[in-house]
């Protein structure tokens, strides 16, 4: 496995959505008995957990130089490189030099059509295979870098549904450790601050739930903004809560520690995913996985991971009023949402624990 960005704090990964899934998959990867080593740069790794199965190798100085580095001897059967940008030749032309397979996966969403001469096309062309975590993203895929759809695999991030799973005692203690115990929470987890997460209409809809449920609590985790254009996103958020009395109601977060996430999620009485755009959307299929019911507009991996009305609900992305139609409905119905979450648990364990999505790829390495 190779990823850019891979440490670790207190004894558990940080960063996004990506050296997560290296993590999981290298666990389980090795679960299964192979040989697994992840190749990092260097920096403030941390310390790494002595418990791993797998090891860490951490290179020095530019990330391109780290790929240098790589062992001279033929030591590894497959290179799979979690690049979300920034592909680097070398990979290829080293792995290729020492007959092995070369996996490209792409956890970004593209969003134009790439020249014939990007550095990111002639990589994926390259490779054995390309991998990407859901149907509509390698839709995308095919069509912005010009590739054979049979040569992109449909590959879903995971959930550890030994640990993401609802606790009644958690939801309490969190409920009182967040200050908002007796309210509705709806919960948000992710970068709330990027605009493709579609924060404002969550906001938006805000004012409707609250009108019926006045009690209710939006709860957004994750972490604010990081940039000019996310900063001035942010202010029209922050106006908008202002200008519909909703202070009282909305509250930010900063991100919180991935291990406190199943008491996040146990807190919730709804999950929310207003999203313009995902490559997978893992915080909709971990609130799943801790049997909470979610709306989650109908992008990444949600229009194949959810029925709605059965195990969750869609909506189109930028509709705040269909988000909040289906809060209401989730906040006013009791048993038939707990059924919900219920069948959304069954889901994330059926098609999302991370031993099956391992097992997966090693049916897509023998195959490429």
């Amino acid at each position: 496995m190779i990823a850019p960005y891979f440490s670790f704090k207190e004894g558990e990964v940080t960063g996004g959505g990506v050296p997560h899934a290296v993590y999981y998959l290298s666990e389980a990867l090795a679960a299964l008995g192979n040989e697994v080593s992840v190749l990092c740069q260097a920096g403030e790794g941390g310390e790494v957990p002595k418990s791993l199965g797998f090891r860490v190798l951490r290179g020095r100085g530019s990330f391109g130089g780290t790929m240098m580095s790589l062992p001279v001897r033929d030591e590894f059967d497959v290179y799979h490189a979690h690049f979300s940008k920034g592909i680097r030749m070398e990979l290829a032309s080293m792995a290729f030099r020492r007959k092995s397979k070369v996996a490209a996966h792409v956890h970004y969403t593209p969003s134009k059509r790439v020249g014939l001469i990007s550095r990111s096309r002639c990589f994926y062309r390259l490779a054995n295979v390309v991998i990407t975590p859901s149907a509509q993203n390698r839709a995308r895929l095919v069509q912005s870098h010009s590739l054979a759809k049979n040569r992109v695999k449909v590959l879903p991030n995971g959930v550890d549904c030994s640990k993401f799973r609802y606790s009644s005692d958690l939801a309490d203690s969190t409920k009182a450790q967040l200050g908002v115990e007796g309210k509705r929470v709806v919960l948000f987890v992710g970068h709330y601050a990027a605009p493709s997460k579609g924060t404002i209409f969550m906001v938006t809809a805000a004012r409707k739930v609250v009108s019926e449920f006045p009690d209710t609590v939006f709860l957004f985790v994750g972490h604010g903004p990081e940039d000019k254009v996310e900063h001035d996103y942010m202010e029209r958020v922050e106006s908008l809560v202002g200008g519909s009395n909703l202070r009282g109601n909305v509250r930010f977060l900063e991100t919180i520690p991935h291990s406190r996430l199943p008491a996040v999620y146990s807190a919730a009485d709804v999950f929310v995913q207003p999203s313009l755009r995902e490559s997978f959307g893992m915080p909709a299929v971990e609130a799943m996985a801790c049997s909470r019911p979610v709306v989650v507009t109908s992008v990444g991996a949600a229009p194949e991971a959810i029925e709605s009305g059965v195990n969750g609900y869609l909506v189109k992305p930028g509709d705040a009023d269909g988000i909040a139609n289906c809060v209401i409905r989730i906040l006013e119905s009791g048993q038939s949402s707990r059924i919900i979450g219920q069948r959304a648990r069954e889901t994330a364990s059926a098609r999302f624990a991370w031993e099956s999505v391992a097992a997966n790829l090693l049916g897509i390495y023998a195959a490429s």
